[in-house]
């Protein structure tokens, strides 16, 4: 979107697809794979691909937001049904929804566009590097992402992570547990972000430790093996529908990148 704007859709689920099938073993390992094509296929600055990466991950973190912010209100001012749910989530709330949207109109400033572009001039491929302004070239998808991008790319997740809630609800109640909707919708975003997070292997190990914590720890809600036994529904389906897409793409993603 903002680094190679032609992108065929084909090479695009190539290389977000491609990676699936490393990332079912190990998911921040697949997230290098991701920068590495960009760099060697397209020859797009590992610094630029990180900042796109990191500016999409933004945008999911207020995605998820989005559903967790309304669940910890009602819990603390409505129906106080997880008591260890109190004001501290709710200060951690706010914090960051000041930070992102400070973020969004902090780039639009003229302080923000100047540091951007004297960041692309701070260094010369005289001092050995072989990009300019490589250091701080995180920053490049921050100045170039207009309001309807924003808005284009949170809809999008917005729709993606009320998916999720959905089918981890259903899998919740398959187990025999009736969590409270303020807890479901506190608790499953986290077991899903767990999954990416490299505190477990092959997708297994993050989502139950966070699925127990979340659910019988704090929550109150069901038994351990009920909470362990969601969890596993859910890491189960990871493994097997990245397993599928990654093996169907991944020759391919291997072949132009290490051609």
């Amino acid at each position: 979107r903002f680094n190679v704007p032609d992108i065929s859709w084909r090479e695009l689920m190539t290389v977000r697809g491609g990676p699936y099938l490393v990332q079912i073993g190990l998911a921040p390992l697949a997230e290098v794979l991701f920068p590495l094509y960009m760099y060697r296929v397209k020859h797009v600055p590992i610094s630029h691909t990180l900042s796109s990466n990191l500016w999409a991950f933004i945008i999911d973190l207020s995605a998820i937001l989005s559903f967790i912010t309304p669940a910890v209100i009602y819990n603390i001012f409505v129906d106080t049904l997880i008591p260890d749910i109190g004001m501290t989530w709710l200060i951690l709330c706010a914090v960051f929804w000041l930070l992102f949207i400070g973020n969004i109109f902090f780039w639009r400033t003229d302080t923000g566009k100047r540091l951007a572009v004297k960041s692309d001039k701070d260094m010369s491929p005289d001092d050995g590097s072989s990009e300019p302004g490589r250091n701080r070239g995180i920053l490049k998808t921050f100045t170039q992402a207009e309001i309807k991008d924003y808005a284009f790319v949170y809809c999008v997740r917005l729709v993606l992570w009320l998916s999720f809630i959905i089918a981890n609800y259903a899998a919740v109640r398959a187990v025999g547990m009736n969590p409270p909707l303020s807890l479901a919708v506190i608790g499953m975003p986290l077991v899903v972000m767990s999954i990416f997070m490299p505190i477990g292997v092959g997708g297994y190990g993050g989502p139950q430790l966070i699925a127990w914590f979340l659910f019988v720890k704090i929550g109150g809600s069901g038994q351990a093996e009920q909470a362990i036994m969601y969890s596993f529904l859910f890491s189960s389906a990871f493994l097997i529908g990245r397993a599928v897409i990654g093996t169907i793409l991944f020759r391919s993603f291997w072949k132009r990148c290490f051609r």
